[in-house]
């Protein structure tokens, strides 16, 4: 039997921390992010890189690249700049699009070269146009296409315009970015329950056990978004307490439901029937968590304990390669899956929440 490396044992020993529930260490997080990137990288999913499938995992590796030793990852998103082109693809969906070009806008604040943010700025321009010349309904539906008409779109397009406004300095982003996020809101989220409807086709469909149906995915998604919009929104934004208000109350209701198992599963209020964890949604509860955490806008006495118990829940689903499981493929709703399941915008979703919970946690 081969001696094992003492590299591979220290991964191993924090995995196992992690996994164990023992105190949260910075150093235990960066060692596994950075695994689960690497994974990735090594691993790379067949989806051209402009796509929202990969945009999470992008927008992760920016956020770990301003980690302690994170310049490699960093350099991975200008590589993929690079052979990008620094472009928008364009699909059906308009929303998609935008995802992957955040982190082209914050590479453009690092290295202040035009081009990163040219193709996205005229994307978002025209984008700006177009819907400016519609009616305000926002039914999901092909005519709709340039809105923001389900509820995973409010990760992928609202922060980059929230990141556009920054760099330029052009209010129109901004502007654009509040009237829409809200009228969103008002159409998909239950003031009652505090969660997102996927879209209107929802609204009156029902779990088995007679509950509304609230995709962990699509919920994870807007508290994404949430914070992504929030990073970039200024200060003296009049909506930003909307904005800070909403994503209070999602975190007390995912609180508020965290599973026996620590984490989330892909139907929020019946989790009897899908019985499985989804860690892609619960990544990004854990990053809004944490966010939220971090910024003060929820107490971390009454939310620590929901991190300390989802971030080592999250870290069981890192197999010893890297490879980070347990992710509904693609999908508009809760449905079974296969455990192994891994996704490129799960990755991301639980690079973005190691980001974060490094900031949260004290040693």
């Amino acid at each position: 039997m081969k001696k094992l490396s003492f590299k591979f044992l220290v991964i191993a020993f924090f995995i196992l921390i992690q996994a164990n529930g023992a105190t949260i260490s910075k150093k235990g997080v960066l060692v596994i992010t950075k695994k689960v990137a690497d994974w990735q990288l090594l691993n790379p999913n067949t989806t051209p890189m402009g796509d929202w499938v990969q945009g999470p995992f992008v927008d992760g590796l920016m956020a770990i690249g301003q980690l302690p030793g994170g310049k490699k990852y960093l350099k991975a998103v200008n590589k993929i700049g690079i052979h990008e082109k620094w472009g928008v693809i364009s699909t059906e969906w308009k929303a998609n699009d935008h995802c992957t070009p955040q982190a082209w806008i914050e590479m453009y604040q690092i290295k202040n070269q035009p081009e990163m943010i040219e193709a996205i700025r005229k994307e978002l321009d025209n984008n700006i146009q177009i819907v400016s010349a519609q009616d305000d309904h926002l039914e999901f539906r092909k005519k709709n296409n340039m809105k923001w008409s389900w509820c995973d779109a409010l990760f992928m397009s609202p922060p980059t315009f929230a990141r556009m406004g920054k760099v330029t300095g052009d209010q129109k982003y901004i502007d654009f970015l509040n009237k829409w996020w809200w009228k969103a809101s008002d159409f998909y989220y239950d003031t009652n329950e505090h969660l997102y409807f996927r879209d209107e086709t929802f609204f009156t469909k029902r779990e088995p056990n007679g509950q509304k149906i609230f995709w962990s995915r699509g919920n994870g998604w807007v508290i994404g978004g949430l914070v992504r919009v929030l990073e970039y929104l200024p200060k003296n934004d009049p909506f930003r307490p909307k904005y800070e208000q909403q994503l209070r109350e999602m975190c007390t209701k995912i609180k508020e439901i965290q599973g026996t198992d620590s984490l989330w599963h892909a139907g929020l209020l019946d989790q009897k029937t899908h019985m499985q964890p989804e860690t892609s949604g619960s990544a990004f509860f854990v990053y809004g968590i944490s966010y939220a955490i971090n910024q003060g806008i929820i107490d971390k006495s009454s939310f620590m304990p929901v991190i300390e118990k989802s971030w080592p829940a999250l870290c069981e689903f890192v197999k010893s390669n890297g490879c980070y499981t347990g992710i509904q493929p693609i999908g508009d709703s809760p449905v079974k899956y296969n455990q192994n399941c891994s996704m490129p915008y799960g990755v991301g979703a639980f690079l973005l929440a190691g980001s974060q919970v490094y900031q949260l946690v004290n040693q």
